[in-house]
């Protein structure tokens, strides 16, 4: 679990956390993408190769509608898609007045 912060006027692009994951597998195998699910998941992006997770619509922070957000991160490996791994992990983003 990450928790992080952001102001609740954050303009578009502004860095909220990185997350990270391993993969102990060498090459191709090891390489691991990064995506977010959930119900707010469209208000941010995360960089596939970064873990960079920024804000791309800054309408949902809003302190007066919600005190914080929960995004899911997916982390998948480079495997071929029938033996791929994936772990989740949440981010809980307070927001800031």
């Amino acid at each position: 679990m990450y928790q992080a912060s952001v102001v609740e006027d954050a303009p578009v692009g502004t860095l909220i956390t990185t997350v990270a994951a391993v993969d102990a597998d060498a090459g191709e195998l090891g390489h691991i993408t990064y995506s977010l699910v959930g119900s707010k998941a469209e208000f941010f992006d995360i960089g596939e190769h970064t873990g960079e997770i920024r804000v791309r619509n800054s309408s949902v922070l809003d302190r007066e509608e919600r005190m914080k957000i929960s995004l899911e991160v997916v982390a998948t490996d480079g495997a071929p898609s029938e033996s791929q791994k994936r772990s989740a992990a949440l981010v809980w983003t307070f927001l800031l007045s």
